[in-house]
């Protein structure tokens, strides 16, 4: 099944890729100046599925930044373990196994040992994942405020080479 949104100057096809999350989009050329219209396109898309991607994208570093800096979320260090989304009021798990260390207000036992460790669980269940098979000029973007990225090391010997931004984003409520 496949979303259609009409834009300026193209059609969206957008064609979700599991059952949580995810959705691939095609009809956007990210290396061309994008107007007012695309980014919001991009962002509804964004928060509707939490992570979208786009194939054949042979954009620069320079472009990737500028694509993040106008679509802007990161998460701060400290938050709620339950968060509210800013854009879409939908509530999402907000730890990470990387770097959740404690709950405030809890003991080690309740909070390490018991909690967490059911929340790490918790949101790497099938049911909450999403795989892309990556191919060259690929472009991902997840939205930190209600995803986690965790690679899966699958494609060694072979090397990966990636280029990365991250966006600032607004204080978790």
């Amino acid at each position: 099944m496949s979303t259609w949104f009409r834009g300026a100057l193209s059609m969206l096809d957008i064609k979700p890729m599991a059952g949580a999350l995810g959705a691939e989009i095609h009809g956007l050329d990210l290396s061309r100046e994008l107007d007012e219209e695309d980014f919001l396109r991009i962002r509804k898309s964004l928060n509707e599925y939490q992570l979208i991607f786009f194939r054949d994208q042979d954009i620069s570093p320079a472009k990737m930044t500028a694509l993040a800096d106008a679509i802007a979320e990161n998460p701060p260090v400290r938050h709620p373990v339950i968060r509210t989304h800013p854009e879409t009021g939908k509530k999402a798990i907000f730890v990470n196994s990387l770097f959740t260390t404690h709950i405030e207000g809890l003991r080690p036992a309740e909070s390490d040992d018991a909690l967490l460790s059911f929340l790490f669980r918790h949101v790497t269940t099938d049911e909450f994942t999403c795989r892309f098979h990556w191919q060259p000029n690929s472009l991902a973007i997840w939205d930190n405020r209600c995803t986690q990225h965790r690679p899966v090391n699958d494609y060694f010997p072979a090397h990966r080479r990636m280029e990365r931004t991250t966006i600032d984003g607004d204080k978790p409520y």
